[in-house]
């Protein structure tokens, strides 16, 4: 009897914590922030079949050609899964670039390579490599950003509309070996981000040990990089023109 007076008030204990880490464990599976939906799927433009890629409900790439005995889907599945890996790595909207690799105009998330914009799909879609890329660039911006506003550096700036845009030539300076590159760089949007833009600093990265892959960032430093949102780069004029 002795021993059922002592279980009791322990069991007692045990229950009421049970029942607190159930509670916890409850409140805590409410606030579960739920994950973009990157996504591929067939569908049929102009009567031709094509492969797209969405992020939710937000088309950001149609693919038009099969290559590398790859569907267009199933190009697009490619695609999508790069974009997810990116994502699970933490790269957000802010590591969207325009680069090349191996002469070819790419779509990057930070190093990543997402998508390759090549001319037959740049024609197929009325525009130039680069064209195309910094379209893709512009929807996967607009669908990882929804609410239109970026987190930078811990302060909220607002993602501007590219609304009457406007071009400017900058040099573009590369920090590496061995040495300073030093070309020139067309930059792309709205008037008032592009007055920002100093310079175009040029990112080197491998790429899975087998080419090299080049972004390039809009700053508004001319000896450093402070990137300037909302800004594309367009076009490389007369690039490593000089090199120290």
């Amino acid at each position: 009897m002795k021993r059922l007076r002592v279980m009791l008030p322990v069991a007692a204990v045990v229950g009421a914590v049970l029942l607190t880490a159930t509670y916890v464990w409850s409140q805590a599976g409410t606030t579960t922030t739920t994950m973009l939906q990157v996504s591929a799927r067939a569908a049929t433009i102009d009567n031709m079949q094509v492969g797209e890629v969405l992020v939710g409900d937000i088309v950001v790439l149609r693919i038009h050609e099969p290559a590398g005995g790859y569907t267009p889907l199933a190009r697009a599945n490619i695609v999508a899964s790069r974009l997810m890996t990116a994502l699970d790595r933490g790269y957000t909207v802010n590591d969207v670039q325009v680069g090349q690799l191996n002469g070819q105009a790419v779509l990057l998330m930070g190093d990543n390579l997402l998508a390759t914009a090549d001319r037959e799909e740049a024609r197929i879609s009325n525009s130039s490599p680069i064209g195309l890329a910094v379209a893709w660039q512009r929807n996967l911006q607009t669908a990882l950003n929804p609410s239109s506003t970026t987190a930078v550096a811990g302060t909220q700036e607002s993602w501007p509309a590219w609304t009457n845009p406007t071009t400017k030539i900058v040099p573009i300076i590369s920090l590496g070996t061995p040495g300073v590159s030093l070309g020139f760089a067309q930059v792309t949007g709205p008037t008032e981000r592009v007055a920002q833009v100093r310079s175009v600093v040029q990112l080197s990265a491998v790429f899975e040990r087998a080419a090299r892959v080049l972004a390039f960032v809009p700053s508004s430093e001319t000896a450093g990089m402070n990137r300037v949102q909302g800004v594309a780069v367009t076009a490389l004029l007369q690039y490593q023109l000089f090199r120290l």
